[in-house]
């Protein structure tokens, strides 16, 4: 048996044995036995296999018979692994797409053919259906919106966005302002504290995070900003239900919903927290969460010392 180096990195092999037969070289029973089929039957043969483990792998194999040698097979490997989360990320983001926007395009269809067949709704009737077609006409342009925000920092390059150093209270302060919330909110971040970043995605994350914690919580909210070691840290602290652990790991996850029943009823396009997560990655940062359930959540953006001014 031959390997090139690539088989041999691919199957954890670091150096080659010829004295290995395939099964032992691969520790995969489903291609040992597809190559078999391969010399039993002497036929070019393909399938996809994947090998289960700490990290699965999904590989296309495959194997065609040595010409002139009925005792001999060619084994071509192709590490699909990438290529089929991918097309699985795409499966799940238009089936949460159709999810998303089935529910008010229903209602407004729904509404709106109340309205052309009923000739004698009364005016406060029509008031209120059209009222609803309103209010989830926004919310499939709000949808539209993020989904092209998303798409935009998921192509824009780090060092293509315009970078500016500034008052990080004054930032968050004008991010309050636009939320144009009446709770209260508050702020504890140091006058002199100075940040370099792109106003605009920063203040547009602080908004998501902040609007995600007047959503799920009825108590007080806090945005506090210090510098720790080589980061500047922001974090927005609310007094909700918290977020079971299992779930913490994917929240930033485009449509990732820990409970769909409530979040349709708080409303919102499931897009805020990933964006947040682009726009962290943007400024060479990240963005994580800390909660207990029951007992709330701190959402951290964290922006390296090296970008920003004390």
């Amino acid at each position: 048996m031959l390997a090139n180096p690539a088989a041999c990195k691919l199957f954890n092999q670091p150096v080659y044995n010829s004295q290995k037969n395939l099964l032992d070289f691969t520790t995969c029973l489903d291609i040992n036995r597809l190559a078999l089929d391969c010399l039993e039957n002497q036929q070019p043969l393909e399938q996809e296999i994947t090998i289960y483990g700490i990290i699965s792998l999904k590989l296309l194999v495959r194997c065609s018979p040595l010409s002139g040698d009925n005792s001999g097979i060619i084994l071509a490997i192709a590490d699909i692994t990438k290529i089929r989360y991918l097309e699985d990320m795409r499966k799940d983001f238009v089936a949460n797409v159709s999810h998303e926007l089935r529910t008010p395009i229903t209602l407004i269809k729904g509404y709106s053919e109340a309205l052309l067949e009923d000739n004698n709704l009364q005016e406060e009737n029509i008031k209120t259906k059209v009222s609803i077609i309103h209010r989830h006409a926004d919310r499939m342009n709000a949808i539209i919106e993020d989904l092209l925000t998303l798409s935009k920092l998921e192509s824009s390059p780090r060092r293509s966005i315009s970078m500016e150093t500034l008052s990080l209270l004054a930032l968050i302060n004008e991010s309050i302002i636009s939320l144009d919330t009446k709770r209260s909110i508050s702020v504890d971040c140091p006058a002199h504290l100075r940040i370099t970043c792109n106003p605009e995605l920063l203040e547009q994350a602080l908004i998501n995070l902040v609007d995600n914690a007047i959503k799920y919580t009825p108590g007080a909210i806090v945005i506090k900003a210090y510098l720790e070691h080589e980061y500047v840290i922001i974090d927005v602290i609310d007094e909700g239900p918290g977020i079971p652990e299992e779930h913490t790991t994917r929240i930033f996850e485009r449509f990732y919903r820990i409970d769909r029943a409530r979040s349709r009823e708080t409303g919102g396009t499931g897009l805020g927290l990933s964006i947040v997560k682009h726009i962290a990655e943007l400024h060479k940062g990240t963005v994580s969460v800390r909660s207990n359930n029951g007992k709330g959540s701190i959402f951290s953006i964290c922006i390296p010392k090296a970008s920003s001014q004390s």
